[in-house]
């Protein structure tokens, strides 16, 4: 089953909102249509071609000291700003801003989740 917006309670939706509200990206006065957000966060993005099939994007740890993590997503995602933003939430809400990202997150390609979890990130994202 595809978790959708509608399938979740007042009360989650109320959470995910004051989660957001009280995120370092909002309390850090950072916005999702800032063109430097990553380095901001100190997350490196990459843009591939070589990417497990069923993947379109990943939060993955880095070796590079200046990072404390990596994004890595699909080549043709580039034009599609929500691509790049979800592995945003993802490190801001999993793994905390200015942690390093210790695991791994990916995504399936199209939004395909059977996560409950997944579905949350993805519905973080402000209006």
């Amino acid at each position: 089953m595809l978790w959708r917006k509608k399938d979740f309670t007042v009360a989650e939706m109320e959470e995910m909102e004051n989660t957001l509200r009280n995120s370092k990206l909002y309390l850090l006065k950072l916005s999702a249509d800032d063109e430097d957000l990553s380095e901001k966060l100190g997350l490196k993005v990459e843009y591939v071609t070589n990417m497990a099939d069923d993947n379109e994007a990943e939060l993955i740890p880095i070796d590079d000291s200046n990072y404390y993590g990596l994004i890595r997503l699909r080549k043709e995602l580039k034009k599609h700003k929500f691509a790049y933003i979800h592995e945003i939430i993802h490190y801001i809400f999993d793994v905390g801003y200015g942690n390093k990202v210790d695991e791994c997150f990916f995504r399936k390609k199209k939004g395909k989740t059977n996560s409950h979890e997944e579905q949350r990130t993805s519905t973080a994202l402000p209006k």
